[in-house]
C-alpha cells in the first residue's frame, strides 16, 4: 500500500474516531445534568403532591424510582467515561502515526496516554498545553486541579444518598403515624 493511501486511511480514521469521541464526551456531560433534573424532580413531586400520611408508601415508591433512575444514569456516565477515554487513546496514537502534534484531552499532560516508544508526552509533543495551575487565585487553581468527573460522579452519589435518607426518614415517619 502506497504511503499515501496509508496516511488517506489513518486521517479517514482520525476523523471518525474524533467524531465518536466528542459523541461520547457530550453524552458525559449531559447525564449527569438529565440524573439531576429527573430525580430532584421526583423528590420534590413525592413530597409535594403526596401529602396523605396513609400514603407515605407512594411517596417511597416515587423515591425508589428516583433512586433507580439515578443509579443507571451513573452507571452509564462511567460507561461513556470508558469508551470516551479510549477513544482519546486511540487519537493520541493516530496523531502520533500522522507525526503530528498532538491536542491535550486532559487537565495534565501527565496523565496523558504514552507516546509509542513507551516514553511520557512532553509539553512540545501538543499543539498547546495549558495547566490549570499556570494562572489565577489560589481558589481557582485548587477547583482547577480537581477532576470534573469525580466531582459529578460524587455528586450523583451524595443525590443517592439523600434519596435514601428520604426513604428511611418518610418510612418510620410513616409506619409510626
Amino acid at each position: 500500500m502506497s504511503e499515501r493511501r496509508q496516511t488517506d486511511i489513518l486521517i479517514a480514521q482520525y476523523r471518525e474516531t474524533g467524531q465518536l469521541y466528542r459523541q461520547f464526551n457530550g453524552f458525559r456531560w449531559q447525564l449527569h445534568s438529565l440524573a439531576i433534573v429527573i430525580s430532584g424532580g421526583l423528590i420534590v413531586a413525592s413530597f409535594a403532591y403526596v401529602k396523605e400520611a396513609n400514603l407515605w408508601w407512594v411517596r417511597d415508591a416515587v423515591l425508589v424510582i428516583a433512586g433507580i433512575i439515578t443509579t443507571s444514569l451513573l452507571v452509564a456516565m462511567k460507561k461513556h467515561r470508558y469508551f470516551s477515554d479510549s477513544l482519546a487513546y486511540a487519537l493520541s496514537h493516530l496523531e502520533d502515526a500522522l507525526n503530528t502534534k498532538r491536542i491535550q484531552r486532559t487537565t495534565r499532560i501527565e496523565q496523558d496516554v504514552l507516546k509509542e516508544d513507551n516514553s511520557k508526552p512532553e509539553k512540545g509533543d501538543y499543539w498547546n498545553v495549558e495547566r490549570p495551575d499556570d494562572r489565577g487565585n489560589m481558589l481557582e487553581r485548587f477547583f482547577a486541579r480537581r477532576s470534573a468527573d469525580k466531582w459529578l460522579g460524587n455528586s450523583l452519589l451524595a443525590l443517592l444518598a439523600i434519596i435514601l435518607a428520604c426513604i428511611i426518614i418518610n418510612t418510620v415517619i410513616g409506619v409510626t403515624s
